[in-house]
């Protein structure tokens, strides 16, 4: 029994066309994934100035703790209440940034 092959110009276009959008599907997979990642990349860029700033509360918060005691004795801090308001004031200045994706 022979096989009769007979190809119509209406299964070849169909054939392109399905080759035409299994493409389309394959390219449309490499955008999305193209376009997560430039998210993620933006979303990292623009926290980076809030990430400097919450660095820079943590050095200046570190440098009045590390110079407390000499200042105490140099007079230029009263009692331990100062030091509690400024630990209060640097908890403020960090939660204002909120969450900014520090993990490793």
């Amino acid at each position: 029994m022979p096989l009769d092959l007979d190809i119509k110009v209406s299964d070849v276009i169909a054939a392109i066309a399905l080759l035409i959008s299994v493409l389309s599907a394959i390219y449309a997979r490499g955008q999305r994934i193209a376009a997560e990642r430039a998210n993620l990349i933006a979303v990292r860029e623009s926290r980076r100035p809030l990430r400097l700033q919450v660095f820079q509360s943590m050095h200046h918060f570190s440098k009045y703790c590390s110079t407390y005691w000499t200042l105490y004795h140099m007079g230029e801090v009263n009692r331990s209440r100062e030091l509690t308001e400024r630990i209060d004031t640097f908890k403020w200045e960090i939660e204002q940034h909120g969450h900014l994706d520090m993990g490793p």
